[in-house]
């Protein structure tokens, strides 16, 4: 039985980042959205079930860790949705305000192929 493409919302601000992880996620069995913002990435939330968000921490209006504490308090929105934190602050500190504020784990950019299908196939392996 053949599994339907992962649903993956990707949010991300910088152009050039957004032009390196687009190329990946095109590589992978995916279909994808773009949030440039923390208000548009909120807004597909609210009407789209994804199987995983990536999300960068310093969006121009709303950073990553509040779209994660919106996303994991409000009810209308995927709860339970994988998110993982994407930046190039790959600290301790950032690690663990990601994970304090709702987010399931933390990617370092530049996004990577095998990092995606690594977390692709765990959360698959969650679910059965």
């Amino acid at each position: 039985m053949a599994m339907n493409p992962a649903q993956i919302l990707f949010i991300e601000d910088d152009d050039i980042a957004v032009l390196a992880g687009t190329a990946v996620l095109k590589e992978i069995d995916c279909v994808f959205d773009i949030a440039k913002t923390g208000r548009e990435a909120l807004d597909y939330l609210n009407k789209v079930h994804y199987d995983l968000v990536l999300c960068d921490l310093g969006l121009p209006d709303i950073p990553g860790f509040q779209i994660a504490r919106l996303t994991r308090k409000n009810e209308g929105l995927n709860q339970l949705t994988p998110m993982f934190a994407l930046t190039a602050h790959k600290d301790e500190l950032h690690e663990k305000r990601s994970i304090n504020s709702g987010m399931t784990g933390f990617l370092a950019k530049p996004l990577r192929k095998e990092t995606c299908l690594a977390v692709l196939r765990d959360i698959q392996d969650k679910q059965e």
